[in-house]
């Protein structure tokens, strides 16, 4: 799908419940909550997941994992790593959990960088999920990107505005959107592909 059609589609944007996280108590509570969750939703075990860095434009430079997005059935979390690094020991149940699937698209990626943010952290990561092993791998369809696999399964495009921005400052209205938006596509995308692959989504 080219570039020109991708342009041609609405614009997708996430509208439900954002939570902006920066303290211990508040991701320890949401993470114990996203857990006990799975015994009453069938669809709660399967999160959206991303990362937003601070942007680069010197070689040689690399900034620590800002924020780590996580969607679910009724709210996206935004936790800000670059705010309180403590929070991420808490994030590490449901990170090295393999009950629950991290779904997104270049997850190792994102993984790599949080091990090289905390490499102090005996982080084990677990349950994560490529998009693309489903939408390549078993679909046979081309798309890569996320913007891509957004228009072919969910017919929208998404906005890549704030890509560049900075997400190690104080966060606005655009950014948080953004941000949320491209973890929950990745659920909305899962949930599309399974439907394709005529495959319960409980079962997978």
């Amino acid at each position: 799908m080219s570039k020109e059609e991708i342009q041609e589609k609405e614009l997708l944007q996430y509208t439900g419940i954002i939570r902006v996280l920066e303290s211990t108590d508040e991701v320890e509570k949401v993470i114990k909550s996203i857990m006990t969750l799975n015994n009453e939703s069938k669809t709660q075990k399967y999160i959206g997941f991303d990362t937003e860095t601070k942007p680069v434009f010197r070689k040689g430079v690399k900034h620590p994992t800002a924020l780590v997005q996580l969607a679910t059935d009724d709210a996206v979390y935004i936790i800000r790593l670059c705010k309180n690094r403590d929070l991420f020991r808490y994030l590490l149940p449901l990170l090295q959990s393999e009950s629950y699937i991290k779904l997104g698209v270049s997850v190792q990626q994102d993984v790599k960088e949080l091990q090289e943010s905390f490499p102090t952290t005996a982080f084990k990561p677990k349950g994560f999920l490529d998009l693309t092993s489903i939408t390549m791998i078993q679909l046979k369809y081309p798309e890569a990107g996320l913007r891509g696999l957004v228009a072919r399964f969910l017919n929208c495009r998404i906005s890549k505005g704030q890509s560049t921005s900075n997400w190690a400052a104080p966060l606005n209205k655009a950014q948080l959107f953004y941000a949320a938006t491209d973890a929950w596509v990745g659920r909305e995308i899962y949930f599309a592909a399974m439907i394709k692959l005529n495959k319960n989504v409980v079962e997978v």
